[in-house]
């Protein structure tokens, strides 16, 4: 949990309004930062930047992190849910 808020806090919170580019680039870049960021294989990155890059675009808009942290624990849940009945079954 509290990896997912500094992560969240950091990249949506400081780096997101920080980027030196227009307001339309900037959730596009943001994205693919935390992506490589969380070094995913290259196959997941892209998809994981088009789900992600409506949240931040969303949190960009908004100017709240509250949307992309809530967010987060949500995927962060489900993906949880998900492992603990793969390995229950």
């Amino acid at each position: 949990m509290t990896a997912l808020l500094v992560e969240e806090l950091y990249f949506r919170g400081y780096l997101l309004p920080r980027i030196p580019a227009s307001q339309k680039w900037a959730p596009l870049i943001n994205v693919v930062l935390f992506s490589l960021y969380q070094f995913f294989p290259p196959w997941q990155s892209i998809t994981r930047i088009l789900d992600l890059l409506p949240v931040v675009y969303v949190t960009s808009r908004k100017r709240s992190v509250y949307v992309s942290i809530f967010t987060h624990c949500l995927l962060n849940h489900f993906s949880m849910n998900q492992a603990l009945a793969f390995v229950a079954a």
